[in-house]
């Protein structure tokens, strides 16, 4: 049994139940998914706890509702690998927070673009293998039974299937690619897109919030200014006034 856990708010695991041990096993984890980014969760690993709850008999849906993710709470995780068990800590919240960075988005997506594309064109690869792998093995045993026989028929039959079969996966596989490098190219220009405008955005409020500051700056610098140049008149005024009246106590004396 595969239960699928790769929606947004899930940790981001394919898992395999193990019908040796019950336990539940990592089939595949999912590019920019929680645990791929935590680094430590690797194919193969036994998934023993999930936040303390242990996963051995657990159904699909009980299954997910644990693996939810919130955006407050962090998630532990037990497991086994290699007959060592370990327990590790995926921060939940710093993944949260760094999705809402411009830049941090933009380099995630790249990343899950670029781990997807990887993935898919090693699941083609083996496919291919394993198609090519199969027709050989039949077109063997089938020039076999031919030399056996003595029939030089079947030889031109398999030479024709053979021809017919490389066309056809070529074709196949052009068409596979293409349709992957459009798909790939509409997300780019979707993320190019989205990313020239966050940093208008972050231009425009800078702009705006440089421009507040600098008014305040001026309009402080023009008060100090105006406060300054009347304490100087005032003592200007007060030092004037004192001279003239010696000058005026001189002359009567005089």
């Amino acid at each position: 049994r595969l239960v699928k856990m790769l929606e947004k708010k899930s940790i981001g695991l394919l898992l395999r139940l193990s019908p040796k041990t019950g336990n539940y096993v990592v089939d595949n984890v999912a590019p920019g998914g929680l645990a791929d980014r935590s680094g430590q969760i690797r194919t193969g690993d036994e998934i023993l706890e999930i936040n303390r709850r242990p996963l051995q008999g657990c159904g699909p849906a009980e299954l997910s509702a644990i693996c939810a993710v919130g955006t407050d709470k962090d998630i532990q995780v037990k497991y086994v690998r290699g007959g060592e068990v370990s327990e590790i800590l995926l921060q939940v919240q710093g993944l949260f927070h760094a999705r809402h960075n411009g830049a941090g988005l933009e380099d995630d997506l790249k990343s899950t673009i670029r781990k997807t594309a990887e993935m898919e064109a090693r699941r083609l690869e083996e496919k291919v293998q394993q198609s090519r792998n199969q027709y050989s093995n039949r077109l063997q045993e089938e020039v076999e039974r031919s030399r056996a026989e003595g029939s030089s028929r079947l030889e031109l039959q398999i030479r024709v299937l053979r021809a017919e079969f490389d066309a056809k996966l070529e074709h196949s596989l052009s068409d596979i690619r293409q349709s992957h490098n459009q798909k790939l190219e509409e997300e780019l220009e979707k993320l190019r897109i989205e990313s020239k405008r966050r940093l208008q955005e972050k231009v425009e409020r800078y702009r705006a919030d440089s421009k507040a500051r600098l008014e305040a700056q001026l309009e402080k610098l023009r008060q100090d200014s105006a406060q300054r140049l009347n304490q100087q008149l005032a003592a200007e005024k007060d030092r004037l006034e004192s001279q003239l009246k010696s000058e005026r106590d001189w002359l009567t004396m005089a």
